[in-house]
């Protein structure tokens, strides 16, 4: 793979516990995520059918990284409405 050249960011909600979020399309060669500090739930990181019986649980503070070709293939679960997570790709 060749050097990254640009990054991206955003902060995504989870609305409904649950309900899985996919994470807003980007070029990537890696993303980190990480569940906010104020979070006080478990947020749950996986593919399309994650939930809280499968996903990747991060508690506030807790970070995942991940080599992916892009950000869209993440989705996130949470086990409490209005939790978030911020997550930063680079291309």
């Amino acid at each position: 793979s060749s050097d990254p050249t640009s990054i991206s960011h955003e902060s995504v909600t989870v609305t409904a516990s649950g309900t899985s979020v996919q994470v807003a399309s980007n070029i990537a060669q890696s993303i980190t995520i990480k569940a906010l500090i104020t979070n006080l739930g478990t947020i749950y990181v996986g593919g399309s059918s994650v939930s809280s019986a499968n996903g990747f649980p991060l508690l506030a503070g807790d970070t995942v990284s991940l080599d992916i070709s892009n950000t869209d293939k993440v989705w996130i679960d949470a086990s409490i409405s209005g939790e978030k997570i911020n997550w930063i790709s680079n291309a």
